[in-house]
């Protein structure tokens, strides 16, 4: 039986259901495509010139998960407890266990824990962690991709321990693709995004809202997009620079359709969310679409890899107007099937920023951005054959590339960038501006806006003014919100931000 789902797993991303026009129909497969975008359709067999992948940033595997794991599709890092050391969630393909490995503060990773409680029979297809309910604690949280659709959560109760799973999010009848964890409508209530898709009968993307108090698991379904077209991958981010960060949207399918750039958008002034679509000149449907912030003047700018060509490219879109995106750059390069992975990994003591890319073929390159667009710098084939799911960035004694690989690797890796030569990134201490908390002083029951010089995944700790730990979680990127509900009372609270540079803190003045 994983004989035959290997076998399938190509046919499932390069055929399928297909709504190009948004228009609710399926459309009939295209067979032509603008492989050297060009603006022109070409022909079968033409590609654009390769570029020579530059050995300026050489990435060494330094770990693997061994044959812990099976069948992986997605992997996460963050710091889901409260020891301040780097953690990596993986999960078994069938039958559906998560597994969690920690850092051991010398450079490898230990098996910490392993998921015991009996589930019904399914695979995980997608993993996260973060905090749906509202708590101050990071949950593990594991997507079901069997027609069970449920959303699995786990709950921190000690170090390397998580407790008795809810099951309450059901997608009855759904394959979930993606589950993510955020606060779209900026109501300081966290969301628990579901996205599922299946090759021939379309996809959805529910929004659950924690409606409970905090630590308590209830969810009320707020919104519910359907479409004809195979969604298969989604991530959340700010896009289009407004403030509330998107649900975007990646399609699997055929080669010959426009990139249809979707998104799903909280509307601040109807208090609604709906659906909005940007048909570019771009060919090849998107795939493992993410907004990240390469320089202060730009903006956010998607990246999306592309699907459906025999091809995998990678193209860079600036949003300049109302659902209109701007292509403004696209890799001259083509990769040796899809991109179905790209993530942002800002290495210390490489100059300019980077963003890391998988294609269904197995290797990995690095992008850096330059005054004339991006280049690669970097390729790394960790010769499995194996298809690179998931990409994930973090830092541990120094900076950490996370690869999640399927069949037949089935396992988790993680490299580090090769010093030889270079300047050692731990002895690399940028010096931090002072973490700025505004507003402060501030109110219960409002949002803080933290900010910090370096992006970068950093373990948020807040004290009270005896020195007890109140708060623990991971943020993402700076700047970042501080939910004020989740401390205890009005008072004086310490603020402590632990990043691979060193430690910031800042005193926060609560009033009732």
């Amino acid at each position: 039986m994983r004989l035959t789902l290997i076998l399938l797993l190509p046919c499932l991303l390069l055929a399928g259901s297909f709504d190009a026009d948004g228009d609710g129909i399926c459309d009939t497969q295209g067979m032509v495509a603008d492989s050297n975008n060009d603006g022109s359709f070409d022909g079968p067999g033409i590609s654009a010139p390769q570029d020579r992948p530059s050995d300026s940033l050489t990435l060494t595997q330094v770990w693997t998960s061994g044959q812990v794991l099976n069948n992986q599709w997605d992997a996460c890092c963050g710091y889901f407890d409260d020891d301040s050391l780097l953690d990596i969630l993986g999960h078994h393909w069938n039958p559906n266990v998560l597994h969690v490995f920690e850092s051991d503060g010398a450079g490898g990773y230990s098996h910490v824990w392993e998921q015991t409680d009996s589930l019904p029979p399914g695979s995980y297809c997608t993993v996260t962690a973060g905090d749906p309910d509202d708590d101050g604690k990071l949950e593990l949280l594991g997507g079901e991709v069997s027609t069970l659709g449920k959303v699995v959560i786990f709950e921190n109760v000690a170090d390397d321990s998580w407790g008795q799973p809810y099951c309450g999010i059901r997608m009855q009848g759904e394959r979930i693709r993606t589950v993510r964890v955020a606060d779209t409508d900026r109501d300081d209530i966290n969301e628990v995004i579901v996205v599922t898709g299946d090759a021939t009968a379309g996809g959805k993307v529910a929004i659950f809202e924690h409606t409970g108090p905090p630590g308590v698991h209830a969810y009320t379904k707020i919104y519910e997009y359907t479409t004809v077209s195979y969604l298969f991958q989604a991530e959340v981010g700010d896009a289009d620079n407004d403030g509330y960060p998107e649900i975007l949207l990646g399609v699997g399918g055929m080669h010959g359709f426009p990139m249809n750039i979707r998104r799903i958008v909280y509307d601040p002034g109807t208090h609604t969310y709906s659906h909005h679509m940007f048909t570019s000149t771009v060919i090849g449907l998107p795939v493992a679409p993410i907004a990240c912030r390469f320089d202060s003047a730009q903006g956010n700018l998607l990246v999306v890899g592309s699907s459906g060509d025999q091809d995998g490219q990678v193209q860079v879109f600036r949003y300049t107007s109302v659902d209109t995106f701007k292509p403004v750059w696209t890799s001259s390069m083509t990769t040796p099937g899809n991109v179905i992975a790209v993530a942002p990994a800002p290495f210390a003591g490489f100059s300019r920023p980077l963003f890391f890319c998988a294609p269904f073929g197995g290797a990995v390159y690095g992008f850096a951005k330059d005054d004339t667009g991006f280049h690669c710098v970097s390729y790394t084939n960790p010769g499995t054959g194996a298809a690179i799911r998931s990409i994930d960035y973090g830092f541990d004694v120094r900076d950490e590339l996370i690869l999640a690989e399927s069949a037949p690797a089935d396992y988790i890796s993680v490299y580090r960038r090769d010093v030889t030569g270079a300047v050692a990134e731990l002895t690399v201490v940028p010096n931090l501006v002072p973490l700025r908390v505004t507003p402060n002083p501030a109110r219960t029951g409002t949002a803080v806006s933290l900010q910090l010089t370096a992006n970068g995944p950093a373990a948020l700790t807040v004290f009270d003014v005896s020195g007890r730990r109140v708060l623990s979680q991971v943020v993402r990127s700076s700047p970042f919100i501080l939910h004020t509900s989740l401390l205890p009372a009005a008072g004086v609270y310490v603020v402590m931000v632990k990043t691979r540079s060193g430690t910031a803190t800042a005193r926060l003045v609560l009033a009732d």
